[in-house]
């Protein structure tokens, strides 16, 4: 009997042995998982101080302004004018601008060719943005005639108003003699002497305007200020008092001509862990404006606190020009 209790003792002791080791190898393996699991101490910091600070970031598409403009707004029946048209930024940029204006005046426009353009029909402009023109009126008063401008993208059957330009066309004035009044005499001819002769070179081109050549993303620093902690809601100002958030306002623009690849931008913010990259942002449309908030809390200095914005600062996206690419303003702390 005894040898039995002896041989069942022993029997718990490697029962009990084999569940410590397990417990043990369990305890040991849980351990390395949760190990790895940690964030080495740069990047824990750099989270705690995320929280500390508590970055935060709004994004909001600005609607493009389709504009057209006419140049000079008044001229005298026979003479020039140029109109322009952009339609700002847009996804469907490929297809053909159209011209119409009215019959209902006495006014018809002309290509400086001296060729009529037909009133209530749509002439083809192709994918120009502007044109000079010539007016005519048969009027003996002055006119009013509204030009609008249709974008027809590719692939679309039904034209887009993108805009209407006013121009105002006058009757010349003929000046009739007056038999009352002495024709004034002529004047003595000059006497000419030769001068230094002067030459002078003018080199004529324009700026580079929205929607031409490769991808181009500009920042613009739109404004500063603090941010509402309840409705998140940016006010203007020019510095922040304890236990205020405060806020930047900036636009990022593609003034080039084609839409833009995926990209991210870094903030340089005057805040603990203020070292701030952004998720991967959608493309930009050629002409498009996106509008940026990016707020943060406890900035660094009592003072003047300087924040540095910079698109795409490890150079992973084809883009034209690099010197446009980063922004900065300052903020004071005012406690």
């Amino acid at each position: 009997m005894p040898d039995k209790d002896r041989i069942i003792r022993l029997g718990l002791l490697i029962f009990a042995a084999i569940g410590l080791l397990a417990v043990l190898g369990f305890g040991i393996w849980g351990a390395i998982k949760l190990a790895a699991g940690f964030p080495s101490p740069k990047t824990a910091l750099t989270r705690l101080a995320s929280l500390v600070s508590g970055v935060t970031l709004t994004r909001e598409r600005i609607a493009p302004i389709a504009t057209v403009t006419v140049d000079p707004k008044a001229v005298t029946t026979g003479n020039t004018f140029t109109i322009a048209w952009e339609r700002g930024g847009n996804d469907e940029n490929i297809g053909a601008y159209e011209l119409t204006y009215p019959c209902d005046t006495s006014a018809t426009l002309q290509l400086p060719s001296g060729e009529t353009i037909q009133c209530n029909a749509l002439f083809n402009l192709w994918s120009k943005n502007s044109m000079t023109l010539a007016i005519i009126s048969k009027s003996l008063s002055p006119v009013n005639l509204p030009i609008s401008i249709y974008f027809t993208a590719q692939g679309k059957s039904e034209p887009v108003l993108v805009g209407t330009g006013n121009i105002t066309v006058t009757p010349k004035q003929e000046i009739l003699p007056n038999a009352n009044v002495p024709p004034a005499p002529k004047p003595e001819p000059a006497i000419l002497t030769p001068g230094t002769e002067t030459t002078n070179t003018y080199f004529i081109g324009s700026q580079t305007k929205i929607g031409s050549g490769a991808a181009d993303l500009t920042i613009q620093i739109v404004d500063v200020g603090i941010i509402n902690e309840a409705t998140g809601i940016f006010t203007h100002a020019t510095s922040v008092n304890p236990n205020q958030r405060a806020g930047i306002v900036f636009d990022v623009t593609n003034i080039g001509g084609v839409p833009s690849q995926q990209w991210k931008f870094q903030a340089a913010l005057p805040a603990a862990g203020g070292n701030f990259t952004s998720d991967t942002q959608d493309s930009i449309a050629a002409g498009a404006r996106i509008r940026y908030t990016i707020g943060f809390r406890d900035l660094n200095h009592r003072g003047e606190n300087t924040a540095v914005i910079t698109i795409d600062p490890h150079q992973q996206i084809s883009d034209v020009n690099r010197a446009n690419n980063t922004a900065s303003t300052t903020i004071v702390r005012d406690y």
